[in-house]
């Protein structure tokens, strides 16, 4: 992500509480290692950040048998128009829920 809050409200108002807690944000890093031993890790790219203490969110993805059915991007959501929740691989297929890939929140329309 490129930030700590990615809704605009919440960067406004809670934008310094990181600064003021001297949080060290890193944006934009994409974990492909983490070496427990000696404290870091690691991007994709050989960027390496130290750590204390280290609080990860894994990428979250869709169920297998979505990928499985052929219908699924390459998240394992469903490819569906985000306006008639229809799929766009299989007419006779909607989605509701969180197994389409279309945005969830006003921010990412």
């Amino acid at each position: 992500m490129s930030g700590a809050f990615t809704k605009p409200k919440a960067s406004k108002m809670l934008g310094s509480l990181l600064e003021s807690k001297r949080i060290n944000l890193v944006s934009d890093f994409f974990i492909g290692e983490v070496d427990n031993i000696n404290k870091k890790i690691i991007d994709f790219g050989g960027r390496e950040v130290p750590f204390d203490c280290l609080v990860s969110i894994p990428l979250h993805t869709g169920d297998p048998v979505i990928s499985t059915s052929g219908l699924g991007d390459e998240f394992g959501f469903v490819k569906a128009d985000k306006n008639t929740l229809q799929s766009t691989i299989q007419k006779n297929v909607f989605v509701i829920g969180d197994a389409g890939n279309f945005p969830s929140s006003k921010l990412a329309q």
